[in-house]
């Protein structure tokens, strides 16, 4: 299977990768995949998991929502974190 490059950007933070086999992203039509060579295309990811495959195996990213954008082998991703429910006051 052919690589393609990988970067996401989620305020402030970046992860780039060389080698990414594939991508799913969830959307509001179901999983959306990617692989190398794939036409151009821009998608709206909802709250979930980003999964991309390297040769070293699966990894995950929950967001709370991004856009993904792919063309000449390459996928860029702008993703907004998940927020974490507030623990509540404990009383007593």
């Amino acid at each position: 299977m052919k690589p393609f490059k990988l970067t996401v950007t989620m305020e402030g933070e970046e992860i780039s990768v060389d080698n990414c086999l594939s991508l799913t992203v969830p959307t509001s039509d179901g999983l959306y995949g990617i692989l190398a060579n794939h036409s151009p295309v821009i998608v709206a990811v909802t709250k979930g998991n980003i999964k991309y495959r390297t040769d070293e195996g699966e990894n995950f990213l929950p967001v709370e929502g991004a856009v993904v954008r792919f063309e000449n082998n390459t996928a860029l991703i702008l993703a907004r974190r998940p927020v974490e429910p507030e623990e509540p006051e404990k009383t007593g």
